[in-house]
């Protein structure tokens, strides 16, 4: 595994490379000098042919973009079963982060993909609502936005494949906030909203398995 730290690529590199992240545009638009500090404490993996990159157990603050090529959601005690597969332009691990729970899967990259390029940003500075650790109220939202929509997919997903399952059921709402418009409640109710499907996620995975087939970037 190679990991170039994003720092010592230039400015015009890392912004070129994360622009083909939609997950990414929508802070770009709004505050460009923010995108910029969300790379600064980023890392840019590149991986090799059958290289396990995330291991059951694992426990981080990484949020994680496949930018490049293919990776396989793999039983750990057995990588011959492929429980699912990553295709160019998702997002994963966010659930861990949202829960701060370990990892439950290992991701591994297929043993035909020459090259797989993964995008890193530490989700440790958007995790604290109050706190600034660099990032604004509006970058936070964003994200916490596009986290929601992400979950809400993967449990329609669930819904889909699943349609007699009750645990699928999750009622979707609309987040609401108090009618002064203060943004610190509205991002509360959306981090609280992403803790809500992201532990559901989890028992649907737990008690329905994985869903095995590839799937589009929900946000593209």
């Amino acid at each position: 595994m190679s990991i170039n730290l994003t720092s010592k690529l230039s400015p015009e590199e890392l912004e070129k490379k994360v622009s083909s992240l939609h997950f990414f545009k929508e802070i770009a638009q709004h505050d460009p000098q923010q995108l910029r500090a969300m790379i600064q404490q980023s890392r840019l993996y590149s991986l090799a042919p059958g290289e396990t990159f995330l291991r059951q157990g694992d426990q981080d603050t990484w949020l994680y973009f496949l930018m490049r090529g293919e990776l396989l959601v793999c039983d750990p005690a057995d990588h011959s079963r492929v429980m699912g597969v990553l295709i160019s332009g998702e997002v994963f691990g966010e659930i861990a982060v949202i829960t701060g729970e370990e990892r439950t899967m290992d991701i591994v990259v297929p043993d035909h993909i020459r090259e797989v390029i993964v995008f890193a940003t530490n989700f440790a500075s958007l995790a604290q609502i109050r706190e600034s650790g660099g990032m604004g109220m509006e970058t936070k939202l964003i994200v916490y936005r596009q986290i929601v929509q992400i979950l809400r997919w993967r449990v329609e997903l669930y819904r889909t494949t699943f349609p007699n399952s009750e645990l699928a059921k999750v009622p979707f709402k609309l987040i609401s906030h108090e009618a002064s418009g203060d943004i610190t409640d509205e991002l509360e109710a959306y981090r609280d909203y992403a803790l809500f499907l992201a532990v559901r996620l989890q028992q649907l995975n737990t008690q329905l398995g994985p869903i095995p087939s590839a799937s589009a970037n929900p946000t593209e």
